[in-house]
């Protein structure tokens, strides 16, 4: 997230950091700045063409959902996992 920092609109310092001004809380169709979405854009066309491996944290891989959603198809329900 440090590439976004004082770049995109949503991420202006660190003091945006895990908050991104509520940008995400929303449709991400909805840029304020057409920029924003072409750096976003370009960011993960760039990805694509270079990937690089991240460690992960097996724990966080094994953690179970917090809460489960029932999502409706039809006149049926049904019980998701989310998370």
């Amino acid at each position: 997230m440090a590439r976004l920092e004082g770049i995109v609109q949503f991420y202006e310092a660190k003091k945006d950091a895990g908050k991104f001004k509520g940008f995400l809380r929303r449709s991400p169709a909805l840029f304020e700045r057409v920029v924003d979405g072409d750096h976003l854009l370009n960011m993960l066309k760039q990805a694509k063409a270079n990937p690089k491996n991240y460690p992960v944290d097996q724990r966080k891989l094994k953690r179970r959902p917090i809460y489960k959603t029932i999502s409706v198809v039809g006149d049926a329900g049904k019980n998701e996992e989310k998370g």
